[in-house]
């Protein structure tokens, strides 16, 4: 363990200019139930993708596109901004295309510096604690950064509200981070460790920042895998909703 800090400390001992390169490559670690789970995070100008275990996304701010990725099934679907929300009006009756956006919830997000006056040092980053108070009631604190804008070149509202309309069909208790509130943080430096305490019965999620390197990335980053079928964007998600109950019930024993 030591020796992986060692490494981390080396790749991110000297903070270079976002202009020098072609782009960043994040690597998170992600802890629920004593379960972690790795996500890498490639930026590129105008293109985000999030590569999680169970899928991947790639959304070009610039073009309006998306590649959505099931490792699951080992199925993709692209499109554009405009199929992709249409897409996802066809999974239920109740939603129409014009109202997935609209349907995300409106969530009274205050976010407040800690009283606490000392910095913490993260991966040789100063960084400042924060409260996420959601309808009043404590549910996040994270250490922030505003050394590192690595996000400042995307379309952070373009890209949240992508999250935020996949997230209405899984119950995601972390929805409140497509807030304007939060969105300050994501575009205006990098929020470096974070724990989310929802309740009792799900315990604390920590979402930590283990490397940042600024590296020239290469183009089938931002490709669909070739060995993956298409499927339309609707069939991935309901088979992902399946698989997220399946794992849930699993995780209940």
């Amino acid at each position: 363990m030591k020796f992986i800090f060692s490494k981390i400390l080396i790749f991110t001992f000297i903070i270079l200019s976002f202009d020098a390169f072609a782009g960043w490559h994040i690597v998170k670690s992600t802890t629920k139930n004593g379960l972690q789970n790795e996500e890498n995070i490639w930026i590129n100008d105008s293109i985000i993708k999030y590569s999680f275990a169970n899928y991947s996304i790639i959304i070009d701010t610039k073009l309006e596109n998306i590649i959505y990725e099931s490792n699951n099934i080992r199925a993709y679907w692209s499109g554009s901004f405009k199929e992709f929300y249409e897409g996802l009006s066809q999974i239920t009756p109740t939603i129409s295309s014009k109202k997935v956006q609209k349907k995300m919830p409106k969530i009274s997000i205050e976010i407040l510096k800690s009283d606490e006056q000392k910095q913490e040092i993260i991966l040789g980053s100063k960084c400042q604690k924060y409260l996420v108070l959601k309808e009043g009631k404590k549910v996040e604190e994270f250490y922030f950064t505003d050394s590192l804008k690595l996000f400042n070149t995307l379309d952070i509202n373009k890209i949240q509200e992508i999250i935020a309309s996949i997230s209405i069909f899984f119950d995601d208790p972390l929805n409140y981070q497509s807030s304007e509130a939060y969105k300050y943080f994501i575009y205006n430096g990098l929020i470096m460790k974070s724990t989310n305490e929802f309740n009792s019965t799900e315990g604390d999620y920590v979402n930590e920042v283990l490397l940042y390197e600024s590296i020239d990335i290469e183009p089938r980053i931002f490709e669909k895998t070739k060995s993956y079928i298409l499927l339309s964007i609707g069939e991935i998600i309901q088979a992902q909703q399946q698989i997220t109950k399946e794992e849930n019930e699993r995780n209940k024993f």
